[in-house]
């Protein structure tokens, strides 16, 4: 016989559930976003078209490649790895388009595992190049622009 008191059991399987349905709206959110962040940065010549900047476009076509290489490679795709590039990429084209990029977006533009992208983006706003901002909407979700010292570095690298 067991020492739990109902009670306690029921507050258990309460808590237990918030907690699920917590990773299951997180999950969703990372399933609405995989898609969008995907599409723009494989469908050909969607957004080129429609950026005046070059350093833009050239960051775009840099990520493509990068991804058709990664696709090309499989496996051995690892060996080029270099995520806080594509997270720098990925927000050259948010920041020129005027969209905001989460932290869970971010990672997934890196192609790396989450904890790669999570402790890259870290590094990445320790180096003033991003910044993190919570979603006063979304207290789970927080979104990353590129800093003015990260911008200016990206239009230098890009040119």
């Amino acid at each position: 016989m067991s020492n739990t008191h109902p009670s306690s059991s029921r507050r258990g399987f309460q808590d237990l559930s918030r907690a699920l349905s917590s990773v299951h709206a997180e999950l969703q959110q990372i399933a609405q976003e995989a898609p969008a962040a995907a599409d723009r940065h494989v469908l050909p010549g969607r957004y080129l078209a429609e950026v005046r900047d070059a350093s833009v476009a050239h960051a775009i076509e840099i990520y493509r490649s990068r991804r058709r290489r990664d696709a090309a490679f499989g496996d051995d795709a690892d060996l080029f790895g270099e995520p806080a590039w594509d997270i720098l990429l990925d927000l050259v084209d948010a920041d020129a388009h005027g969209r905001r990029i989460s932290v869970t977006s971010a990672s997934l533009a890196a192609s790396v595992p989450a904890t790669t992208g999570l402790r890259m983006i870290a590094i990445l706003e320790e180096r003033g190049l991003i910044v993190r901002t919570d979603d006063p909407l979304d207290r789970r979700r927080s979104w990353v622009t590129l800093t003015g010292k990260g911008r200016t570095a990206m239009q230098a690298a890009l040119r």
